[in-house]
């Protein structure tokens, strides 16, 4: 199973925020050879944003280079995939999510999310609590 990782499932990891042992319990199965990581530049671009207003720019650095460089498959946003979310894109649904819901679709993937709105879009998501 292609497993792509929402801003909000490494947040909730790193955190150990309510539902980060289902996240975590995912990143086991990829370990195992059960399941393929994936991680949109976009989150990374939301996560850099977030680091940077909750710790400050060197800490979101270091804190930013471990995520990168923890072994997902990192995908850049294509012309077919920014395509496929300005289709996506409406009311409620932020540029953002739309872009990585296109790269869901792209990949063929489960977007791991605590976020519902996804679902909205007709992406299969991997939710937690």
């Amino acid at each position: 199973m292609n497993l792509l990782f929402d801003t909000h499932a490494l947040i909730t990891l790193l955190h150990k925020e309510p539902g980060y042992l289902v996240v975590q319990s995912l990143f086991e199965e990829i370990e195992a050879g059960i399941s393929k990581s994936f991680l949109s530049t976009v989150t990374i671009a939301e996560i850099k944003y977030l680091f940077v207003k909750r710790f400050g720019d060197k800490e979101a650095e270091i804190r930013l280079h471990t995520i990168i460089n923890s072994g997902l498959t990192i995908i850049p946003v294509s012309i077919p995939i920014a395509l496929s979310a300005g289709s996506l894109k409406n009311s409620g649904i932020s540029l953002a999510d739309a872009m990585i819901a296109a790269t869901a679709i792209d990949l063929a993937a489960v977007v791991v999310t605590g976020d519902r709105h996804f679902s909205r879009m007709g992406i299969e998501v991997r939710n937690y609590p």
